[in-house]
């Protein structure tokens, strides 16, 4: 059983697991979750889009 992606309002399937520390970066991108647990799953397009913000904030 495959899990949807833990961004608001994505059907998507979850691809990849992050831990909290990207919270602020989904914050910065504008960006909800669904749910607060840990770990975030996210879907391939949106771990993209995770990843090139956090290597623009760092």
């Amino acid at each position: 059983m495959s899990q949807e992606c833990c961004i608001y309002g994505c059907n998507e399937p979850a691809e990849k697991e992050l831990d909290r520390s990207v919270i602020p970066v989904i914050q910065a991108l504008k960006l909800r979750l669904k749910d607060e647990k840990s770990p975030i799953k996210v879907c391939k397009k949106h771990y993209n889009m995770i990843k090139k913000a956090r290597k623009g904030l760092t």
